[in-house]
């Protein structure tokens, strides 16, 4: 039962040093808030007493009902948030209570009351603090103003005609009760400050504690930062070195020896049948392919320009060699600028060579090769196709040396286009008829915009 009074006692007591409080006040002046509510309780309950003791003197009493309102007010005043209101009426009301009552009931000096305002210079302290230093320091020199006016002040004021004696008023009963007054002041203070201390102490605490934790988690990150950076350099590194390695491994694979072998061999053959205007024209396509092959060698990266370029001259000689049988087409989409877009060198040519020796090779007639490039939205889609006989008949004829060959080609660009990443990848399609039959082979290389 106690327990619960105590409670509830608790409640109300911050429920009306909450008075006037909203979301929208700052911390600062919530504390100020808070505060002059308490005060203004403190003069109501100090008065609402005094009433009781100086019933008998109307003008006393009547001054102690006025002072109960005016302490009243200032809580009014904070509800409706008119806070500069509110203190001011707390910090002028104390010293006029503590100059006009002593004077009524005595003609001589109450130093009780003297202490009692002195002790009230704590109010302009707490309810402004050095962020409103103008308007503590006007309060306080309005109080210490009221201190040392205080004997002159009461002793010009006459006493009232129904008190006889001071003694009357001036009783050890009265100085007990001031005194204790002046102490539940100084103690409401005291209490605050302490408080306040307290909340902040605790606050900074739990700041340092959350920058601890925070300075944890950073380190943490940082350190996980440091790991991944150290695997992305190991993994440049390694790029590095298989790049180096692939693209010795590409230099290899780019001229089919048995390519160049059938070339002379042409050659010789157009010389054997003294047909010199050809032997010449094959000549020069190769000379030509061969310069553009090593040019393109130099660099991991050329322009479309000039693979489509060595392309061409490869894929001439090709047909020459097959004395025309199949004939070929090369499209780049109007968006792709092939003079300044680049892409890896000589990443086409397997693909092209495949088409021609495995597909369009054994086909009767009416071969056809198409290289078509498409933009798609920072890639470019490479597209390969040919109307041969098809994958599964080209392996059914066993060509193992070609076949061989052209493995270690296309396992070099599948290398090649798994380092580009970023969504590059190369598929290969079996085409087939209505009826099932098969009808050529078309090879996707989707890779990433290098300008």
């Amino acid at each position: 039962m106690q327990k619960a009074r105590e409670n509830s006692i608790g409640t109300f007591w911050q429920n009306i040093s909450a008075i006037g409080l909203d979301r929208n006040v700052k911390s600062d002046m919530r504390k100020k808030i808070i505060l002059s509510n308490r005060f203004a309780v403190y003069g109501f309950v100090f008065n609402f007493i005094n009433s009781f003791i100086y019933i008998n003197i109307p003008t006393v009493f009547v001054i102690c009902i006025v002072a109960i309102t005016i302490y009243s007010s200032a809580l009014l005043a904070n509800y409706y948030h008119w806070y500069n209101a509110s203190r001011l009426i707390i910090i002028i009301t104390a010293p006029l209570l503590c100059l006009i009552v002593p004077g009524l009931i005595s003609q001589g000096i109450i130093f009780n009351t003297k202490f009692i305002l002195l002790a009230t210079i704590l109010a302009p302290i707490l309810l402004y603090q050095l962020t409103e230093w103008y308007k503590m320091l006007t309060g306080a020199l309005w109080i210490a103003t009221c201190f040392i006016s205080y004997d002159y002040i009461t002793l010009r004021i006459p006493r009232l005609p129904g008190i006889k004696f001071d003694s009357n008023y001036d009783s050890p009963f009265l100085v007990i009760f001031s005194g204790i007054a002046a102490m539940v002041f100084f103690f409401m203070a005291f209490v605050y400050v302490m408080n306040l201390n307290n909340a902040n102490e605790k606050s900074l605490a739990e700041s340092l504690e959350s920058s601890k934790e925070q300075n944890i988690i950073i380190e943490e990150k940082n350190e996980e930062l440091l790991a991944q950076y150290k695997a992305i350099a190991n993994q440049q590194e390694k790029i590095k070195a298989m790049n180096q390695a692939l693209k010795a491994q590409a230099l290899k694979a780019q001229m089919d020896p048995h390519f160049m072998f059938n070339v002379l061999n042409s050659i010789q053959h157009f010389i054997l049948e003294n047909n010199a205007e050809a032997a010449l024209g094959y000549m020069s396509k190769f000379s030509r392919l061969t310069r553009q092959v090593l040019e393109n060698s130099v660099n991991e990266t050329v322009l479309i320009a000039d693979e489509l370029k060595a392309l061409t001259y490869y894929i001439e000689l090709e047909k020459l060699r097959f004395d025309n049988h199949f004939n070929f087409t090369i499209e780049a989409d109007e968006q792709i600028d092939i003079q300044n877009t680049e892409i890896p060198s000589m990443l086409l040519q397997p693909y092209v060579e495949n088409a021609i020796l495995h597909g369009l090779r054994h086909k009767a007639s009416g071969g056809l090769l198409q290289i078509i490039l498409l933009y798609q939205y920072g890639f470019i889609l490479c597209i390969i196709q040919d109307n041969g006989i098809g994958r599964l008949a080209a392996a059914a004829l066993k060509d193992k040396q070609s076949k061989a060959h052209i493995s270690r080609a296309t396992d070099t660009n599948i290398s090649r286009i798994a380092l580009l990443q970023s969504g590059a990848h190369i598929v290969t399609i079996d085409l087939s008829n209505e009826d099932g039959s098969p009808k050529g082979t078309r090879v996707e290389i989707k890779i990433p915009i290098n300008d």
